[in-house]
């Protein structure tokens, strides 16, 4: 019989003496893999396989491990092993053909993403009940030890589930995780299948971390109850005074009957009827003493005294209880930011107003992730309908209580006029293209024509012998096409308000119509289950497209023609090939209908709504859903989309919810992995390499593109600007550095010479130099006047990650694989001090403003401060669960710090006292740059998950946002 042990374990199992000989005569100890056993472990088992992999795969795969750092190491992380066997399951599911490649490893979020990515991709894809019982269900897996470290930890299935509120839910929640292999499930046995998911999925680690001291109560009160069951209930072992009481205390907060198993609740029952026996003898006792009373006037003095310090000890517990409760809110807030947009606002700003927590303060920062622009009240029923004029300016929406509403002003919260007339619901709207009309189509089978300028009525177009449905112009604003109940589609001069032409040909209620570009086309949807292609010029359907498993209840065609996509009840969504008439594709994601679906404009995003109220964002050309959005509270019924990255959803609530996709976010869909961000030196515009060969760049004050540089050959990694503003430089996967004329966009010169990716840039204060870092271990000055090799700087004995340059320009730190940051003279190139401490590689470096100060970033989930004087670490702060990716200072002297890594977050820390300031969240993958807009103090991030955002880190200002968008909590 062999027996596997990890190395951490065996102390204790030296505490047991029948297991002593076993480890003393039968004990062999398997070390760490080396990086040639590493490779071969990725290798071999892929060709056995028959499958390829892409050159620079491992080598990608290995250094993201932590292995090579020196020869012959091997992972330099517990659970290294296991988080590389997902990552490749998951780079497998993304293979090309049977090729594994670098861009499929990057898609999973790399060897410390790819298992919270699933991990969260599960969670997210649960019901709102359901995720509540997950939390409760993964975090009774969890083995807290005496010493505060966390493994996996193994339960009966009934038992874990049945002691739950949801069993249903919970039994979801657990299939859910079991099907993506996180969780492992026996006959009777449920555990965490890697104890990687523990320190690699940031979610799980932050509940974990909100109810550490729960968690280790609930653990000592199932081993005491035990103890005392086996020691036949002897009342020596039952809990008294302050545990008692904290027991009764934890076991009040939660429903007994359902998280308590029998054997404690009856231990903590016995204790409490010891408790009362012992305090009736104590009563007693006092009694007797009261004869005592006149020896206590001695004592007033000393009275007085305890009183003071029971004061202190008050204010301090009232103290303490605030901060709690902030804490739990600010967590709260954070849960519910997905659903409940307002509330979650208005929580986080109470938890920073009950106590300016870490936590608080990070989750009121944290609400400018949300997309959330608004919500317009005014309607007395639901909301069947909303459309935006052709401007933007103007937003209509229409209801159940039979009126049309127009909203204008900031943010469309303003309301314009209200419509009345129709007999009935309201179905239906369209914007004429010039924007001066109004179609509304109504129950009572009308539709009714309003002049946008004055409010007032234009005229009635009767025909229909139902209700109609749905409404649209044609884009030269002559022609309006109708749908209703009668199973008609009619075609009327908007002019002259005359019917043209009515087809038939659905069997049933149409329940959608759309014009094509040109004008000269309509789809039409209805509960018949099919989609019908009209020529203008025809009086039968040019096309009958069939596949939806049920009705069909939304259309829209693609801005170029090309495309249509339809929603249906079957839950959904299709995108058509017009000219071939046949599905492209077919979206699912939704739990119920799909009431209606739009295109962006430009055509890279199609959004839909459904009865699971939410909104859905698909990539079109990656068939993926890129964003959800959900803040109604019932069905959403209607979409449309407006200028820029404007939304609006029309819900059964009652509401019409205003989103606005670009306020803090500088992408409306991810474009491909981005790795840094950089503001030009007046802040008027941000660049962004990215993995899919380009340079990004934006109108960082209007949040608008401004196009892309195109010229390299592999991934680029880094950005930076040169400090006139007029240059950019940018470095990559293909080995090169290039340098670009910004205002003509102009490829200056390609500059060549590393022989290994080049992985960090930097430009000098005074425009003279450029560094860069490569991965054949080199650093390589260039005189940025002429772009010539000025020095090749050797020392690092592995990959050199990053470079910066001190505010004097003097002095060039450079960071890499082999754990060290070193200090080197730029006039003549000559090697400094080599900084040590790290134990993973270094990947950031950044210095502060006064230029005393360097701070570093590494593998090892840490940022060091360095006195650059004395060469040693000051301060090492810590609180990102993976690696630390990036570092920046705020403008001014180097009192405000920013890290961003691996699990998704960006953190602030006040560099002075060496303290967390708050927590930045809403990225979906790990966070490869930052970088501070040295004018305003805006931070921008960038992500894997495709997208680049900003952050206003004032917590004064987003105080007044909040209140302004979702209302001031009330105190």
């Amino acid at each position: 019989m062999v027996l596997g042990l990890r190395a951490d374990f065996t102390g204790r199992c030296l505490e047991v003496p029948a297991l002593v000989p076993v480890f003393t005569h039968g004990l062999f100890a398997l070390g760490p893999m080396s990086e040639d056993e590493l490779r071969e472990a990725v290798t071999l088992p892929a060709g056995r396989c028959g499958l390829a992999l892409e050159p620079g795969l491992v080598e990608l795969l290995l250094r993201d491990l932590g292995a090579g750092a020196a020869a012959g190491r091997g992972p330099d992380a517990p659970g290294a092993l296991p988080l590389l066997a997902h990552a490749l399951r998951v780079t497998w599911q993304h293979r090309t053909g049977h090729t594994l490649t670098v861009a499929g490893y990057e898609r999973t979020g790399g060897i410390r993403g790819a298992v919270a990515r699933s991990a969260e991709e599960v969670f997210t894809a649960l019901l709102p009940g359901e995720r509540d019982m997950a939390r409760r269900l993964l975090v009774r897996l969890v083995h807290l030890g005496d010493d505060g470290s966390e493994s996996r930890r193994r339960s009966g299935r009934e038992h874990l589930v049945a002691r739950l509120p949801d069993p249903r839910g919970a039994q979801a929640a657990l299939d859910a995780f079991v099907a993506a292999r996180l969780l492992t499930a026996g006959a009777d046995r449920v555990e965490i299948t890697h104890e990687a998911l523990l320190r690699a999925w940031p979610r799980l680690r932050d509940w974990i971390d909100a109810d550490r001291a729960g968690l280790l109560l609930r653990q000592q009160l199932a081993a005491s109850a035990a103890e005392w069951t086996r020691a036949g209930r002897d009342p020596a072992l039952l809990p008294r005074g302050t545990r008692l009481h904290r027991l009764t205390r934890w076991a009040e907060q939660r429903d007994a009957r359902v998280e308590l198993g029998p054997a404690e609740a009856e231990f903590i029952a016995a204790g409490q009827a010891e408790e009362r026996a012992r305090q009736r003898t104590e009563t007693l006792r006092v009694r007797t003493r009261r004869v005592l009373l006149a020896t206590l006037a001695a004592l007033l003095v000393l009275a007085v005294g305890a009183g003071t310090v029971a004061y202190e000890q008050r204010e301090r517990a009232y103290r303490e209880r605030l901060t709690a409760q902030s804490q739990a809110m600010a967590v709260r807030a954070q849960t519910l930011a997905a659903g409940r947009p307002e509330e979650a606002m208005r929580l986080a700003l109470r938890a920073y107003r009950t106590a300016p927590t870490v936590e608080a303060r990070g989750a009121l920062l944290s609400t400018q992730a949300q997309p959330f622009a608004g919500r317009l009240r005014g309607h007395t029923g639901p909301v069947n309908a909303v459309a935006f004029a052709p401007d933007g300016l103007t937003l209509a929406s229409g209801g159940n209580d039979g009126t049309v509403r127009l909203w204008g002003g900031p943010g469309h919260r303003r309301s314009l006029a209200v419509l009345t007339g129709h007999g009935g619901q309201v179905l239906g709207l369209a914007f004429s293209p010039d924007g001066a009309v109004l179609a509304s189509a109504g129950v009572d089978g009308t539709v009714r024509l309003w002049r946008v300028r004055d409010h007032q009525g234009a005229g009635t177009l009767l025909g229909h012998s139902g209700a109609v449905r749905a409404v649209a112009f044609a884009p030269d604003g002559h022609t309006l096409v109708t749908g209703g109940a009668d199973r008609t589609v009619r075609l009327w001069d908007a002019r002259r308000h005359t019917l043209r032409t009515t087809w038939h040909g659905h069997t049933d209620v149409v329940m959608a119509v759309a014009w094509s570009p040109d004008a000269r086309r309509v789809v039409s949807a209805g509960t018949d289950r099919t989609v019908r292609l009209w020529e203008v010029a025809q009086r039968v359907p040019a096309a009958v497209l069939t596949g939806h498993g049920d009705g069909v209840l939304g259309v829209a065609w693609s801005p170029d023609g090309r495309q249509v996509a339809s929603g249906g009840a079957d839950r959904t969504v299709r995108l058509w090939d017009v000219r071939r008439r046949q599905v492209l594709q077919v979206l699912a994601g939704h739990s119920d209908d799909v009431n209606s679906v739009a295109y962006f404009r430009d055509g890279t995003t199609v959004v839909s709504t459904g009865g699971d109220g939410g909104a859905r964002l698909w990539d079109v050309a990656g068939r993926r859903t890129v964003a959800t959005l959900s803040g109604h509270t019932d069905y959403v019924l209607g979409v449309a989309v407006g200028s820029g990255t404007v939304l609006a959803t029309a819900g059964f609530d009652g509401t019409v919810v205003r989103w606005d996709l670009g306020r803090a976010a500088l992408t409306t869909r991810p474009f491909a992995e981005s790795w840094q961000p950089a503001f030009s030196p007046d802040g008027s515009r941000l660049a962004a390499a990215s993995a899919d060969r380009t340079v990004k760049l934006w109108d960082a004050r209007a949040h608008r593109p401004r196009g892309s540089l195109d010229g390299h050959t592999g991934s680029v990694f880094q950005v930076v600007w040169s400090p006139d503003g007029r240059r950019l430089a940018s470095a990559g996967a293909d080995r090169t550095v290039r340098v670009w004329d910004i205002g003509s966009r102009r490829l200056l010169k390609s500059l060549t010479g590393h022989t290994g990716s080049v992985l960090g840039l930097a430009w000098s204060p005074d425009g003279h130099r450029l560094a860069s870092a490569s991965a054949d271990r080199t650093v390589r000055l260039w005189d940025a006047r002429t772009l010539r090799p000025a020095a090749t700087l050797t020392g690092h004995r592995d990959f050199a990650n990053a470079v910066a340059f001190a505010p004097d320009g003097r002095t060039l730190a450079s960071g890499g694989d082999d754990l060290t940051v070193r200090l080197w003279g730029v006039r003549d190139g000559r090697p400094g001090a080599v900084l040590h401490g790290h134990t993973g590689s270094v990947r950031a470096l950044a210095f502060a403003g006064d230029g005393r100060t360097l701070a570093s970033g590494g593998n090892d989930g840490g940022v060091r401060l360095w006195d650059l004087a004395r060469g040693v670490t000051v301060a090492a702060l810590t609180g990102h669960s993976g690696a630390v990716r990036a570092v920046a200072f705020a403008p001014g002297g180097g009192d405000v710090l920013a890290s961003s890594g691996s699990d998704g977050t960006v953190r602030l820390w006040d560099a002075v006292r060496r303290l967390p300031t708050a927590t930045l969240a809403g990225h979906q993958g790990a966070v490869w740059g930052i970088a501070f807009d040295r004018g305003t103090g805006l931070l921008a991030s960038s992500s894997n998950d495709g997208t680049v955002r900003l952050w206003d880190t004032s917590v004064d200002r987003r105080e007044k946002a909040v209140c302004e968008l979702a209302g001031c909590p009330r105190d």
